[in-house]
């Protein structure tokens, strides 16, 4: 629970949690991956299958995305305050909450058969790396 979470060429359906440790994932092909973070951040990298997920939160912990090819999906990403979204895959800019630093990302590119689903509290989101 408190340690960290290193998987290297791991299985195409993953679910990870970790309440203090970082989880970096690192995959030919992911069909989904998943999971929780409470302070620790989250790095995944790889290629989604064409009708992949990706689904990840974090209370305090910053998310970053590497998979070139999630610039065909169907996106929602959510930052807390504290947090930004940092969005390098497509030209869609992030909106910001009028009464707090909330910051909020949706939008659909390609065919969007993928799904992206990233959420955190107050760490910083970046769409890939």
């Amino acid at each position: 629970m408190s340690g960290g979470v290193v998987l290297r060429n791991a299985a195409e359906d993953l679910k990870l949690e970790s309440v203090s440790g970082d989880i970096e994932v690192e995959a030919d092909r992911l069909i989904a991956v998943s999971g929780h973070s409470i302070s620790g951040d989250v790095d995944i990298s790889g290629t989604l299958a064409s009708t992949g997920i990706v689904e990840f939160d974090t209370v305090s912990g910053n998310i970053r995305l590497r998979m070139p090819d999630a610039s065909d999906a169907r996106s929602n990403v959510h930052t807390g305050a504290g947090g930004s979204i940092r969005n390098r895959l497509t030209g869609h800019k992030p909106s910001r909450s009028k009464y707090a630093r909330e910051e909020t990302l949706k939008f659909v590119s390609g065919e969007g058969n993928r799904e992206v689903v990233l959420s955190t509290g107050s760490g910083d989101i970046i769409l890939p790396d």
